[in-house]
């Protein structure tokens, strides 16, 4: 028999075995849900990467401090992207496999972990969009405050003068 159809029977035996009770199904439905909001997040953050991109090549080059921002968030947020493509349900047979707990709580455990994945993503993308948001209203009204607290201003001014590629 071909190995994809023995793998595609196997994963189906399985999720009919899971499915077979209530609490199956509630961590099924669990599953699916966090797949739903997860996906939901990713396409907020591949927006905001669009965002983020736009500004840089926008506004670019006018404040090297603030390229330097704009540069952070967006690595942030393609951080962010991956911590979503992590939490994203990609499953198997060979992911309810487990020689120290049955299928059902094999499920459990895996769904916990994607759930905190995509938790620490949504935490991560607010505070990222907050400051991106902040960003942008300070830049357009000129404010550059936050940029004087002495620390941040040796970071960015140390950051902005690096160029690898002259070295």
């Amino acid at each position: 028999m071909d190995n994809d159809l023995e793998k595609g029977l196997e994963y189906t035996r399985i999720t009919v075995e899971i499915s077979a009770t209530e609490m199956g199904q509630a961590a099924i439905r669990g599953a699916e849900g966090l797949n739903d909001k997860t996906s939901a997040l990713l396409s907020h953050v591949s927006i905001m990467v669009a965002i983020s991109s736009l500004l840089l090549f926008q506004f670019g080059h006018s404040d090297e401090k603030y390229d330097v921002l704009l540069l952070f968030e967006l690595l942030a947020y393609l951080f962010i992207c991956m911590l979503c493509l992590s939490a994203i349900w990609a499953s198997s047979a060979a992911s309810y496999k487990s020689k120290k707990f049955t299928h059902l709580e094999n499920l459990i455990v895996i769904t916990t972990r994607r759930r905190k994945r995509y938790q620490l993503a949504l935490y991560l993308t607010s505070g990222v969009t907050a400051v991106l948001i902040l960003s942008v209203i300070l830049n357009v009204w000129g404010v550059h405050l936050w940029l004087d607290f002495h620390p941040i201003k040796q970071f960015v001014a140390h950051v902005a003068d690096w160029r690898p590629w002259e070295s």
